[in-house]
C-alpha cells in the first residue's frame, strides 16, 4: 500500500474521532441575549421610564431640549430635567422657576464636576454643591416569580436606603455630589422657617436628596439621576428609588414631561465603535492595494532636461582637453594669424623681420615684456590656463594699439 493510503486512513480516522467526540458532547440549548437599545430608547436615556410611566396611564412627553413655552400648563405636572444645569441660561432658570411657582413640581440632579460654578436655577433658591463621594447601599424584598404589579409593596425610603444593610443589599446609589443650603431661610415678621420639607443626609457633608417647596409646586434635588436611565431601571432596586422620588408627584392626570441630555457621541466615534467590521477590512484592502502599485509609483516617463547652452560647455571642455594635452599653443593659432595678417598689411617692413627681432620691435613698440610678446606669438609650450590667459591678453592688447 502506497504512503498516500495511510495518510488518508489516519486522517480519516481523526476526523471519526473529532466527530463522535463532539456529537457526544454537543448540546443544543436556547440562550436568550439582551438586544441592544435602538430607535428612540438608543438616543433618550429615559426611555424606560417614559414607557413605564405611559403603561400607567400619565400622559408623557419627551424632548431632548428644555423649551419653556412647551411646558404643561394643566395642574397637576411633573417636569424631570436631567441634563447639566448648568447649561441652561438666565431667562431660562427664572422661567422655570416661575413655573414651579404656579404650582409644578421639578426633579432635577445636581451638576457634575468641580468646575465652580453654581448654576443659576441653584443659586436662585440659596443653594450649592460641592464635591462629597458617597455610596449607599440598599435593600429590597424579593419579588414574586410572578408578582401582580397591583400588589406590590414599595419599601418606604427609610428601609430602601438602609446604610446597615450591606449584607441584604440589591443595589447601591453613589454620588460625587452633595447639596448644601441654609436649614431655615427668613420670613418677615417670624425667626425662620424650614427650607426643606425633606433631605436625605446631613447639612455639614450635605444632603443627597432633598425636597423643598417653592410657591405653590414643589423641587425635588437628587445628587445624580442615572438611576431612572433606561438600563438601570431593569434592576428593582432602582425602581423603588425612582417612585419613592416620582411618586409624590404623581397623581391622577398628571401631566409629566421628560427632558434629557441627547448623550449623542460625534460620527466619527460613532463610525470606530460600531463601523470597525466593514472599516477593518477595508483599511487593509487599501494597505495591500497600495502595496502592490507601489513599484509604479512616480512618473511613467522620466522629466525632460531643461535647455541650456551646451556649445560654450563644449568649447571649454574642448579647451582644458587641449591643454591638458600640451595643445595650447592650437588654440592661439587663429588669433597669431589674424594678428600677423594685420600687422604684414599695416607695417610690411616690420612683419618681415625674423622671429626674435619681430618679438624685440613690438615689445619696445608697445612697452612689454619682450618675453611676454614672443610667448604669445611664437612659444608652442602652453600647458597651464594662466599662460594661455596672459597670451590672450597680449594678443588683444597688440591688435587694439597696433
Amino acid at each position: 500500500m502506497s504512503r498516500s493510503f495511510w495518510f488518508t486512513a489516519v486522517a480519516a480516522l481523526l476526523f471519526g474521532l473529532f466527530a463522535a467526540w463532539w456529537w457526544s458532547t454537543f448540546e443544543l440549548r436556547d440562550v436568550k441575549l439582551r438586544a441592544p437599545l435602538t430607535g428612540e430608547a438608543r438616543l433618550n436615556p429615559l426611555y424606560g421610564l417614559q414607557q413605564v410611566l405611559r403603561a400607567r396611564d400619565f400622559a408623557v412627553e419627551s424632548r431632548g431640549v428644555l423649551k419653556i413655552d412647551a411646558l404643561p400648563e394643566a395642574r397637576p405636572a411633573l417636569l424631570v430635567l436631567s441634563p447639566d444645569l448648568r447649561g441652561l441660561s438666565d431667562a431660562a432658570s427664572d422661567a422655570v422657576l416661575s413655573w414651579v411657582e404656579r404650582g409644578g413640581d421639578l426633579l432635577i440632579s445636581l451638576p457634575p464636576g468641580s468646575d465652580g460654578r453654581t448654576p443659576r436655577l441653584l443659586e436662585k433658591l440659596g443653594l450649592w454643591s460641592s464635591e462629597y463621594s458617597s455610596c449607599i447601599d440598599w435593600k429590597l424584598p424579593q419579588p414574586a416569580k410572578k408578582p401582580d404589579p397591583d400588589l406590590v409593596e414599595v419599601p418606604n425610603f427609610e428601609e430602601l436606603l438602609d446604610p446597615f444593610a450591606a449584607s441584604r443589599t440589591r443595589g447601591r446609589f453613589c454620588s460625587e455630589q452633595r447639596l448644601h443650603g441654609d436649614d431655615y431661610e427668613q420670613d418677615e415678621g417670624s425667626e425662620g422657617v424650614q427650607r426643606f420639607d425633606w433631605t436625605w443626609g446631613n447639612s455639614y457633608d450635605g444632603y443627597v436628596f432633598a425636597r423643598l417647596r417653592h410657591g405653590a409646586g414643589q423641587i425635588v434635588i437628587s445628587a445624580q439621576l442615572d438611576f431612572l436611565r433606561t438600563e438601570a431601571l431593569r434592576q428593582p432596586a432602582n425602581q423603588a428609588l425612582a417612585w419613592q422620588l416620582l411618586g409624590p408627584s404623581l397623581q391622577d392626570g398628571t401631566q409629566i414631561q421628560l427632558v434629557y441630555a441627547a448623550d449623542m457621541p460625534p460620527l466619527h466615534v460613532l463610525l470606530v465603535q460600531h463601523g470597525w467590521p466593514i472599516l477593518l477590512p477595508l483599511l487593509l484592502g487599501l494597505l495591500a492595494w497600495l502595496w502592490a502599485r507601489s513599484q509604479r509609483f512616480g512618473p511613467l516617463l522620466a522629466e525632460s532636461s531643461a535647455p541650456r547652452r551646451a556649445l560654450r560647455e563644449h568649447l571649454r571642455a574642448a579647451a582644458e582637453l587641449s591643454l591638458r594635452r600640451g595643445r595650447g599653443s592650437a588654440l592661439l593659432g587663429p588669433l597669431r594669424r589674424r594678428y600677423l595678417n594685420r600687422l604684414s598689411l599695416r607695417a610690411p617692413a616690420l612683419a618681415a623681420l625674423p622671429a626674435a627681432e619681430l618679438a624685440a620691435a613690438l615689445a619696445q613698440r608697445h612697452g612689454l615684456p619682450a618675453e611676454k610678446v614672443d610667448a604669445a606669438l611664437f612659444d608652442s609650450r602652453i600647458h597651464r590656463p594662466a599662460a594661455l590667459a596672459e597670451a590672450v591678453r597680449i594678443l588683444h592688447r597688440l591688435s587694439q594699439e597696433s
